[in-house]
């Protein structure tokens, strides 16, 4: 299952799907709850700051205005369509922990953007793709190990 929306909605769209899950005889450990992030990683917390930061990096996604999501998933108004998390990294475990894997989902799609004045190993790629490789090398090193699962 992959779930957009909020938090309180996918919480209970889980736990349904995986009772239906283990009713139909399938084993429990064999359940996957899919979530969709979006991870701006800062050295500040100010989500107004992270979206204007991601919409000049990416040129393409204004999350100011909320025109358009990472994932181009329909879904109903006033959700949140690709979880969009921004903060530093402690900051983004520790909502990761609660807004994914607390409420029942045990596996991750993210996509990455280092924000501005973060220093980040681009691989030589500029723009967009640097940011999002080093967004990705930060999760990897930095925000993984303080998660709990």
């Amino acid at each position: 299952a992959v779930m957009w929306g909020h938090d309180e909605t996918v919480s209970t769209l889980v736990n349904a799907f995986q009772e239906e899950w283990e009713d139909a005889g399938r084993p429990a450990e064999d359940y996957r709850a899919l979530r969709s992030a979006f991870i701006v990683i800062c050295n500040h917390d100010d989500e107004a700051k992270g979206r204007r930061e991601a919409t000049e990096i990416t040129g393409s996604f204004n999350w100011d205005e909320h025109v358009q999501t990472a994932s181009q998933a329909i879904v109903p108004d006033g959700s949140d369509p690709d979880l969009f998390l921004c903060g530093t990294p402690e900051k983004l475990a520790n909502e990761l922990q609660e807004r994914v894997f607390d409420l029942g989902f045990n596996e991750l799609m993210c996509s990455f953007v280092a924000g501005k004045n973060i220093e980040i190993d681009t691989g030589g790629f500029n723009g967009w793709p640097g940011h999002w490789l080093g967004g990705m090398r930060l999760f990897a090193e930095q925000i993984m190990p303080l998660l709990k699962k």
